[in-house]
């Protein structure tokens, strides 16, 4: 019984059935999240420069059409609208 089972366990040490699917199972989720957290950032990013070009275009549009009724000392995004 003893050397049934130690061959049992030696014949299963041996196998290499399945060891890609564990080695798939394993780098998978990985690959994924850095995959996916690439695609975020880079959307992230984009995001940041249309809200810069965005802000940018808004105040070229404000000093172009209207004249700054404001002060000098009041030219803040707060209390004057084409800062």
């Amino acid at each position: 019984m003893s050397g049934r089972l130690t061959y049992s366990i030696r014949k299963f040490a041996r196998d290499m059935g399945g060891t890609t699917l564990v080695e798939l199972a394993i780098v998978l989720p990985i690959f994924l999240l850095i995959f996916f957290g690439l695609i975020d950032f880079g959307r992230m990013g984009a995001e940041y420069v249309m809200a810069e070009k965005g802000h940018a275009a808004r105040r070229a549009h404000c000093r172009r059409q209207t004249p700054c009724l404001c002060r000098r000392s009041d030219r803040d995004f707060a209390r004057c609208s084409c800062a």
